[in-house]
């Protein structure tokens, strides 16, 4: 078993013993499909992404603004195509991201309940 495989088969145990920290998140994925140069408009469908996440650790920072550290299962999920993901009916925004094989590290600003 190469080394990549051994790290996403680990990140795999991981997830599946801390099923119950476990939450899903949807990210939305704008598709570009081409481009109408007569009336200057982006052809685009939006696409929903849901992605396995636990949530490590939250931060208060300046008394307002509520932070929370995610792990992201990355297992073909490009996380520098989104700013924005909703987890239990609350919206974050992405403030900054680490990559790893099989996960992704991530603060993300808590925006609203929607």
């Amino acid at each position: 078993m190469s080394l990549k495989s051994t790290i996403r088969a680990g990140v795999d145990t991981a997830f599946r013993s801390l099923s119950d920290l476990v939450q899903i998140a949807t990210f939305d994925e704008e598709l570009v499909s081409g481009f109408d140069f007569v009336g200057g408009d982006v052809n685009s469908t939006l696409e929903l992404k849901a992605v396995e996440m636990i949530p490590i650790e939250h931060v208060t920072a300046d008394g307002s603004t509520i932070r929370t550290k995610f792990i992201a299962r990355s297992i073909d999920f490009d996380i520098s195509k989104y700013s924005v993901f909703t987890v239990n009916s609350i919206k974050y925004q992405i403030e900054s991201f680490e990559s790893y094989e099989g996960a992704h590290i991530l603060t993300a600003a808590r925006l609203s309940n929607v």
